[in-house]
């Protein structure tokens, strides 16, 4: 699942990429990490953007989820007057539990967030009076 929004709380300065070869988007992850409330979560860079790995309990037990920031338009600068668009994407280490387990070994299986992060995710998004545009991107 992916989320998109607009908004200039966070550095999207021209050029997207540091001097030291990091991309902006670690104050968005910082952010993301601190307002996932009964997460325990922390901040690491990727090759592609920065991304918050979480783990919580579910209701199937423990969850594991990877959020993935990318600053997806930064090359523009903030030429929207909304701001900057970032891209949120969810990833969840399990598996479609509907796909019998056999199939599995011969079948790529992309991982399926569950509702209720997903419902989350996005109130957390809506939440915030500075962030617009929110919307769900089709997922490729």
């Amino acid at each position: 699942m992916t989320f998109s929004f607009r908004t200039h709380r966070f550095d999207s300065k021209v050029p997207p990429v540091e001097d030291d070869g990091t991309f902006k988007g670690e104050d968005v992850a910082q952010w993301l990490a601190g307002a996932l409330t009964g997460w325990t979560t922390s901040v690491i860079e990727e090759d592609w953007g920065w991304a918050v790995r979480g783990t919580r309990l579910g209701t199937r037990g423990k969850v594991h989820y990877t959020f993935g920031v990318y600053d997806h338009d930064l090359e523009e600068g903030d030429a929207d007057p909304r701001g900057a668009r970032w891209i949120l994407r969810i990833f969840n280490q399990q598996k479609d539990p509907t796909v019998p387990w056999y199939r599995r070994f011969f079948t790529n299986v992309a991982p399926v967030a569950a509702p209720e992060v997903i419902a989350e995710v996005e109130a957390l998004l809506r939440a915030q009076s500075d962030f617009t545009a929110v919307q769900q991107e089709p997922d490729l």
